[in-house]
């Protein structure tokens, strides 16, 4: 199985819940087939944008894409210094 999280910024806000919220239900179930695929370690429809992320193959999806590094950054510093201060 692969460990899959939600991204948090600072603030407790989830972009993804954001996103995944406006979509239609059928959309919604589409993505939540895939994360259970990538859970199985399925990887067939999505390529790897760096550093541990991964995102759609769609052009539109290329803002995200972009984002997704620099958050993924984010949550690890930030977990980072809260087990420095346990």
């Amino acid at each position: 199985m692969v460990d899959i999280r939600e991204y948090l910024d600072s603030e407790d806000h989830s972009p993804f819940r954001e996103w995944l919220d406006k979509l239609s239900s059928e959309a919604a179930q589409k993505v939540t087939k895939t994360l259970y695929r990538l859970g199985l370690r399925n990887f067939s429809n999505v390529q790897s944008v760096g550093a541990g992320v991964f995102g759609g193959r769609k052009q539109r999806q290329q803002n995200d894409i972009r984002r997704a590094p620099n958050r993924w950054g984010n949550y690890k510093n930030r977990k980072k210094h809260q087990k420095e201060e346990e």
